[in-house]
């Protein structure tokens, strides 16, 4: 190819003197070759001027270079670069073709001469012997081009090689850099991924989803706009989930200028999987940034963590807890360890590290593997040491192949405050949200149960309410108001009791929900569902005096004096609540206490279902001061069989009065007292014995008649006042019918007997007509019979 001159008409002398023309020549095979170069003119002697050109052509290489392929770029020519930005690097991949016919060596790759208003790093090339046909006849380098600032800049690339005819081959590479932004993508942060670039994600498993972090960063020196994210192409055995940015605009330099987005990759299948992510943007170069992405995916477990349920928490992420935590007092935080892959997944355990003002203890362990598909909960209890900021970390080791250990940070803040805790029966702590069974319950009768709330915090907790929420399924609730509202930190009053009859409607199941209000900044309200099954059966309850009940395990504290050494009877009705009849097996005293205790009056064997009976118990304190006693009722009660009363009193030293008439036959306070033998119109003498079965004087106060019917009554003085412990004296009464047919009178004795200070007897006779003796010496004075 013969190139044309670069002026025809030329000067006799000079620089117009001169001109040049090229001839390119190429061999067409090995040896010898030759032409006739010819160059016509008005030279009057040598119009046709020829030259005969010849040589021989051994096998060689022929550099080409091209950018982007297969467009080339001839040795010596120019190449202009579009859209770079200040401060931003462009990265341009070359291209190096062997068009000869021999090898072809590369020796160098780099810059020559000046680098303008521009920073430049040139890659090697991947082959440095490229052949003359085929594959191995290109191979790639990489320049990447960062322009210093604003304006033109330029630079020489040189690329040499042993071409005979061009061992160095130059390109005079410029342009002009605007402001812009420039996109760089990392993972991990700080490593590039080239636009075109390839990222190798290891550790795949079949079916299970592994989570890869994308970092964007903006190199240029203007904003960069992040349009998309995504997939470009076929996804081959791979479901795949690209999320969207942080931040869609990225300033050139600051916190604001990277931003994170993630990629779900599931693989199908065991075996290669490979995608295309693209992201897309306002980069002038790299406008669409596409990476290929790819690895093998194996059978094995693959560990996946949440809190709560289905809230998921990625390795290396962090797990705030929140400010409702309180110094002092233990949370439980549950996490849920799910095994997403293809195969069982082995945990050899737990590790707690870099506890900042707080204890942590792992209170429910996992198990030593989790088959696919499946979970397993974790439970670490974490205690604030003190008031403010705490954290942890803790990893979960397995045999997951990319996420060995799962690492986790927690964090959260504590501050004084109450921590309610709720037992039943007390120290058996029942959690919030948890469920309690009750036993031995019985249709249509009452079940009552003591709730006890423990302030467990570091302050004050105040108990708002307590009632139930939701419906109330067979049973009829009655929830007691708390002994006390606010619960100090320790000591007593940090805990106090509320009570909850439960009656079963009929027969079956039966449940409700227990709520609790409080101010525990994490447990308000505290519900409890509480459920049971109501089964046919006697149901105890006691009372005394009648309609006033006394819950198993209370106490029954005796009011008024009693008096030491004196019996006093206690009454106690006993009812069956149940829907089937109440068998009693006995009463039991114990634990006795400056006192004797008897039944006086025991129950039948058995109490129909809505009737009752009278247990009659006397008690007789031994000295003066208190007293007490345990009284038990067993009975087939199925959640009560041992029905427990502790008694207590305060017995006195004190009179106490016991009439007696004839001698021995005591006659009972508001008792009766049938005279025989009375004459109307004639006197009857009565002779009363009056006792003193105190430990201490008994003085009477006072003897009088009242309310008498067809009779006139005469009540003497006794004949000893007072009566010292153990003593007796004689009253007399003198009563005289009117008319045949019967009388009656009350007779009234006052003394300071403590429980029995106005002792009445009703007395009352039928008079017959008839003579009546009486006996006198000297006249006047009575000499009675006997």
């Amino acid at each position: 190819v013969v190139g044309t001159v670069g002026s025809t008409v030329l000067t006799p002398t000079g620089p117009g003197s001169t001109t040049t023309f090229t001839v390119d020549i190429t061999p067409t095979a090995l040896g010898a070759w030759s032409f006739t170069l010819q160059v016509t003119s008005n030279d009057t002697t040598d119009p046709s001027y020829t030259i005969a050109v010849d040589g021989n052509a051994t096998p060689g290489g022929e550099i080409d270079i091209q950018q982007p392929a297969p467009a080339s770029i001839a040795n010596g020519g120019p190449q202009t670069v579009n859209g770079s930005v200040a401060g931003a690097t462009t990265q341009l991949i070359y291209t190096v073709e062997n068009t000869g016919t021999g090898d072809l060596t590369i020796t160098g790759t780099g810059t020559l001469g000046a680098l303008n208003n521009v920073g430049v790093v040139v890659g090697t090339v991947g082959s440095t012997v490229l052949t003359p046909t085929g594959p191995g006849s290109t191979t790639t380098f990489t320049v990447d081009i960062t322009p210093t600032a604003l304006g033109a800049w330029s630079f020489t690339l040189q690329v040499t090689s042993n071409d005979t005819t061009d061992p160095s081959y130059t390109i005079a590479v410029g342009g002009n850099a605007a402001s812009g932004g420039e996109i760089e993508l990392q993972r991990p942060a700080l490593s590039p991924i080239a636009n075109g670039g390839s990222d190798n994600v290891a550790g795949t498993v079949a079916g299970a989803t592994t989570q890869v972090t994308y970092t964007i960063e903006n190199t240029g020196t203007g904003d960069l706009t992040i349009t998309g994210t995504g997939t470009t192409g076929a996804l081959n055995n791979v479901g795949v989930i690209v999320g969207t940015v942080g931040s869609t605009v990225l300033t050139p330099a600051g916190a604001g200028s990277t931003t994170t987005f993630t990629v779900d990759i599931t693989p199908t299948a065991l075996g290669a999987w490979s995608f295309t992510l693209q992201i897309n943007s306002n980069d002038t170069t790299d406008p669409s940034y596409t990476i290929n992405v790819s690895d093998t995916a194996v059978p094995g477990g693959e560990i996946h963590v949440e809190r709560p349920v289905s809230t998921n928490i990625f390795d290396g992420g962090t797990d705030n807890t929140g400010n409702s935590h309180v110094a002092g007092v233990g949370t439980v935080l549950t996490y849920t360890v799910r095994n997403l892959g293809s195969a069982v997944m082995t945990l050899s355990g737990v590790a707690i590290s870099n506890e900042t003002n707080c204890a942590v203890v792992v209170t429910g362990a996992l198990p030593g593997s989790i088959p696919n598909g499946n979970s397993a909960p974790l439970q670490l209890t974490v205690t604030p040491t003190a008031s403010g900021s705490f954290s942890f970390d803790f990893d979960i080791n397995s045999d997951d192949q990319d996420e060995n250990p799962y690492d986790i940070h927690v964090d959260g803040s504590a501050a004084p405050g109450g921590e309610i805790d709720i037992q039943q029966p007390a120290l058996t702590s029942i959690a919030s949200g948890g469920s309690q069974t009750v036993n031995g319950t019985v249709a249509g009768a009452t079940t009552q149960l003591t709730y006890t709330i423990v302030n467990q915090g570091t302050g004050d907790l105040t108990i708002s309410g307590t009632g139930t929420t939701g419906a109330l399924n067979n049973v009829g609730v009655v929830v007691g108001t708390v002994g006390s509202a606010v619960l100090s930190t320790s000591g007593p009053g940090s805990n106090t009791t509320f009570t909850v009859d439960i009656t079963p409607t009929v027969l079956g199941a039966w449940s409700f929900v227990l709520r609790v209000s409080n101010d525990d900044t994490n447990e308000n309200p505290y519900d409890i569902n509480v459920s049971g099954s109501a089964a046919p059966g006697g149901e105890i309850q006691v009372e005394r005096p009648a309609s006033t009940v006394i819950p198993d395990g209370s106490p029954d504290s005796l009011t008024g004096t009693h008096v030491a050494g004196v019996g006093t009877v206690l009454n106690y009705t006993v009812r069956n609540l149940g829907t089937a009849g109440l068998t009693i097996t006995g009463t039991a005293f114990s634990n006795e206490i400056n006192c004797a205790a008897v039944v006086t009056g025991a129950l039948p064997g058995t109490i129909a279902n809505g009737a009752f009976a009278v247990l009659q118990v006397t008690v007789t304190p031994s000295a003066a001061g208190p007293f007490s006693f345990d009284l038990d009722i067993n009975s087939n009660d199925v959640d009560e069989s041992t029905y427990d009363i502790a008694v207590d009193g305060t017995a006195l030293a004190g009179g106490e009065i016991n009439l007696q008439r004839p001698g021995g036959t005591t006659i009972l306070h508001n008792g009766s007292d049938p005279v025989t033998g009375a004459v109307a119109g004639a006197s009857t003498s009565l002779f009363y014995t009056i006792q003193n079965l105190g430990t201490a004087d008994l003085t009477i106060s006072g003897q009088s008649f009242n309310t008498n019917n067809n009779c006139n009554v005469t009540v003497f003085a006794p004949a000893v006042n007072p009566i010292a412990s153990s003593g007796s004296t004689t009253l007399q009464v003198d009563v005289t019918a009117l008319s045949a047919g019967t009388f009656d009178f009350v007779l009234q004795i006052d003394s300071d007997d403590v429980s029995e200070p106005n002792y009445i007897i009703n007395v009352s006779g039928s008079a017959a007509v008839g003579g009546e003796i009486h006996v006198e010496r000297p006249v006047s004075t009575n000499i009675f019979d006997g």
